[in-house]
C-alpha cells in the first residue's frame, strides 16, 4: 500500500463502541474516525469518559468494574505520545533528564539530548533544563510534560487537558506553539479540554458528549 492510499485512510476506526463502567454509560454506539495530519478536540464535562477514550487508544489497562464492547482499528505500530493531565514527571531528577528518560530507547545519548534540549527550548523551558522537577511550578510542569511529548515520535499526540495549569497569557503562546510544532511535524492530534476556546484555538474538530451516545 503507498503512502499516498495510506493518507486517506483513517489513523483509527471506531465502530459501534460502547464503554460503561458500573451504571454509568459513557459510550452507546460512538463512531469515530481520526485521520492522519488531523486535530479532533473532545469537549465533554468531567465523568463523560473522555479520558478512559484515550487510554484506551493508548492501550492502558482498564480496571475490571469496565465493560466495553465494538470495533476499534487502530494503525499498526503507531507511535503514540501521551500528555496526562497530571505531569507525571519524576521529582528528583532534572527537566532535561525527565525529557530525555523515554528517548533512550530509541536514541543514543547525543541524540536524546539535542531532542529534549530542542523542545524545552520550544516551550520555552530553556533556562531550567537543570533543575529539578519538583522545583517548577505546575504550569512549567505540564510544559516539560509537553515537550517531552513532543520529542517521543509519536505519529498520534494524546493530550488530556494539556494547557490547564497555564496563566492566560502563557496560554496562548503555550497553544500557539503546540500548533505550529503540530503542524511542522505532520503529527495527528486528539485533544480534550473543558474550555471550548482552547479547542477553537488549535483549529480542532470539536466533538462534544452529544456524540459519544
Amino acid at each position: 500500500m503507498s503512502a499516498s492510499t495510506l493518507i486517506h485512510l483513517p489513523m483509527i476506526h471506531i465502530e459501534k463502541f460502547s464503554l460503561s463502567q458500573g451504571y454509568n454509560v459513557l459510550f452507546k454506539n460512538f463512531n469515530f474516525d481520526i485521520y492522519y495530519n488531523e486535530i479532533v478536540g473532545f469537549y465533554a464535562p468531567t465523568g463523560s469518559g473522555k479520558t478512559s477514550l484515550l487510554n484506551l487508544i493508548a492501550g492502558l489497562e482498564f480496571s475490571s468494574d469496565f465493560i466495553k464492547d465494538g470495533i476499534i482499528t487502530i494503525e499498526p505500530g503507531l507511535k503514540i505520545s501521551y500528555v496526562f493531565q497530571e505531569p507525571r514527571l519524576i521529582e528528583n531528577t532534572s527537566v532535561l533528564k525527565n525529557v530525555m528518560l523515554p528517548l533512550l530507547n530509541i536514541y543514543d545519548k547525543d541524540q536524546a539530548k539535542k531532542k529534549a534540549e530542542y523542545y524545552l527550548q520550544k516551550l520555552e523551558l530553556g533556562t531550567k533544563i537543570n533543575q529539578m522537577a519538583k522545583n517548577l511550578s505546575g504550569g512549567e510542569k505540564q510544559r516539560v510534560a509537553l515537550a517531552r511529548a513532543f520529542a517521543y515520535p509519536g505519529r498520534l499526540m494524546l493530550l488530556d487537558e494539556p494547557f490547564h495549569s497555564q496563566d492566560e497569557a502563557k496560554k496562548n503562546k503555550l497553544i500557539a506553539e503546540t500548533l505550529k510544532l503540530i503542524h511542522e511535524e505532520e503529527r495527528t492530534c486528539i485533544i480534550v479540554s473543558h474550555d471550548k476556546d482552547e479547542l477553537k484555538a488549535m483549529n480542532a474538530r470539536i466533538l462534544t458528549d452529544k456524540e459519544f451516545k
